[in-house]
């Protein structure tokens, strides 16, 4: 109970301030997400070596036009900017400040104290800890599991970290990005010029929205080595392939989709099946009580996490399937279709196979290779609301 209140408490702390960055502004949250979603098309353009100004004023103006298609204006912008930089003159406190109050909480001079004062005691109970052979291979298989759990948080983080590798500058470049836009908000439209040769210098506040932009010395040095139309012809073989495969037999093509949807999502159920294992065994295991409580800890959340990926995923795919069926009053309703039964059939089946093998291990990890089919269950009979 104890450990639930204080993962209740952080969760609404959380969302209890999750708009105070945004100055609880619904324009500010809109703003932020439409130029973070900009910024992921961008910033490699942006941040070249070779980018002239006549280039990001270009991408500058894309933006504003992103901006303006959904009602935000000039002054908006302007408001915005002024929330970012008051934001970033106030102290804000955030995670670090945790761990920093934990840890000065738990290295005050009375813990010490004590600590110091009854050393001798608990020198003596880790010793008779650890002279059973028991607890020392209990202790290591724990050890080896929070750090099993920990790297695979580390590749998942990392494997985040190389996606988003050119978004790195995103909030950094976020005050100069929206400086430079508000400069060259009122700047004349060219539609003419096409190349950077072209621009009569001696104008000013004008934006070539019909600029192309110019290479960088390594797509140069591709172009000179490999020629100009490596991508050309990569298409033209692309399209060739897809045309020849379109030829064969559509059907075929819709089988290999269908293939694809079952198999893509249920290496996430495969892998929710695989880490509720391994929670269970931890569960079991005779491992120190504080050690277990954070390995379980971790093993939820990365559970939550795939659970919410596969849930995601097999929606996905079962709404896809689904047969329109046109009413009386001409409104359509989807229904499930024989496709939607194949694909819950043969998924299903796959996890009630990985259940028999797992049932010579252990009955209670054959329970675990089943825990994929909840939410295919609620997938069918429940849809999130729209907000």
């Amino acid at each position: 109970m104890l450990i639930i209140s204080v993962i209740f408490t952080i969760y609404y702390a959380f969302a209890k301030n999750r708009f105070r960055k945004y100055d609880n502004s619904p324009v500010n949250k809109r703003i932020d997400l439409i130029y973070s979603r900009w910024y992921k098309t961008s910033a490699y353009l942006l941040n070249r070596k070779s980018t002239t100004i006549y280039e990001i004023d270009k991408l500058l103006y894309s933006l504003k036009t992103e901006l303006m298609n959904v009602g935000i204006s000039k002054e908006d912008i302007e408001s915005y900017i002024n929330m970012l930089r008051s934001y970033k003159a106030n102290i804000q406190f955030g995670f670090k400040d945790v761990i920093i109050g934990m840890f000065t909480f738990f290295t005050t001079e009375s813990y010490i104290k004590i600590i110091s004062q009854n050393w001798n005691n608990i020198e003596k109970q880790i010793n008779c800890y650890l002279s059973k052979p028991k607890n020392v291979d209990n202790l290591l298989t724990a050890l080896f599991i929070l750090l099993g759990t920990i790297a695979m948080f580390a590749i998942i983080w990392v494997i985040s970290k190389i996606a988003t590798l050119d978004t790195m500058h995103k909030k950094s470049q976020r005050l100069f990005t929206l400086n430079g836009l508000i400069k060259m908000w009122d700047y004349e439209e060219d539609q003419i010029v096409e190349k950077i040769e072209d621009i009569d210098k001696s104008k000013e506040k004008i934006v070539y929205v019909n600029l192309k932009f110019g290479k960088s010395k390594s797509d140069e040095l591709i172009d000179k080595s490999l020629g100009e139309n490596t991508y050309n012809y990569f298409n033209m073989i692309y399209d060739w392939f897809t045309q020849k495969l379109n030829n064969i037999s559509v059907k075929i093509v819709q089988f290999i989709q269908f293939i694809i949807a079952i198999l893509l999502p249920n290496i996430f159920g495969f892998s929710l099946s695989l880490i509720s294992s391994i929670f269970i065994y931890v569960w079991i295991s005779e491992i120190p009580s504080v050690l277990k409580v954070i390995i379980l800890i971790c093993l939820s959340i990365l559970l939550i996490l795939l659970f919410m990926i596969y849930f995601s995923l097999f929606k996905s795919t079962y709404e896809k399937y689904k047969k329109i069926v046109i009413n009386s009053d001409n409104t359509s309703t989807k229904k499930c279709s024989g496709i939607n039964c194949i694909q819950v059939f043969l998924i299903v089946l796959f996890y009630i196979y990985l259940a028999c093998l797992a049932f010579n291990i252990h009955p209670i990890y054959s329970i675990c290779m089943l825990i994929p089919i909840f939410p295919i269950v609620l997938a069918i009979f429940w849809s999130p609301s729209r907000t």
